[in-house]
């Protein structure tokens, strides 16, 4: 019994450490994203279409930028989950969360005010951007650039 229990053992470290580090299952996939502390000017506000999602890059990170009754929200373009391209989502609004973007690829969908987790399958919240409008220029910045595991 004692060898089965080992063996069995075994295979579930060897399987768990193969889906974890192998395939990046459970794993956040905006941990990685070189932080950005200064203010990246990234866009002009004529550019943004009400409630289309715009990639931009801040420094080397993907961000997209939405605009919904005129407020921009930033949030980290890469989802979490298994880094689909929430530049490529929708914007929807989610009864009490306001509106949100859900990733085309596995359909997370994540608060654009601060990146809150609304429907899974992600697990972790996606990164928010904090937004600075000067003139007709949209700036980013980081705002937690140590992201929260």
């Amino acid at each position: 019994m004692s060898t089965a229990a080992l063996g069995l053992t075994a295979t579930a470290g060897y399987l768990g450490g193969h889906l974890s580090f192998g395939r990046g299952v459970g794993v956040n996939n905006t941990s990685f994203e070189p932080p950005v502390t200064d203010w990246v000017r990234v866009a002009s506000v004529s550019e943004l279409k009400e409630r289309t999602p715009k990639r931009v890059v801040a420094g080397t990170v993907p961000v997209v930028l939405v605009k919904v009754d005129g407020r921009i929200t930033a949030l980290s373009s890469t989802c979490t989950h298994a880094s689909g391209p929430l530049d490529e989502g929708d914007i929807i609004d989610e009864h009490s969360h306001g509106a949100c973007v859900r990733c085309p690829w596995h359909g997370s969908v994540f608060r654009l005010a601060d990146g809150a987790v609304v429907r899974g399958p992600a697990s972790v919240r996606q990164p928010a951007w904090a937004v600075k409008v000067e003139d007709d220029h949209v700036s980013v910045t980081m705002i937690d650039p140590v992201p929260d595991h």
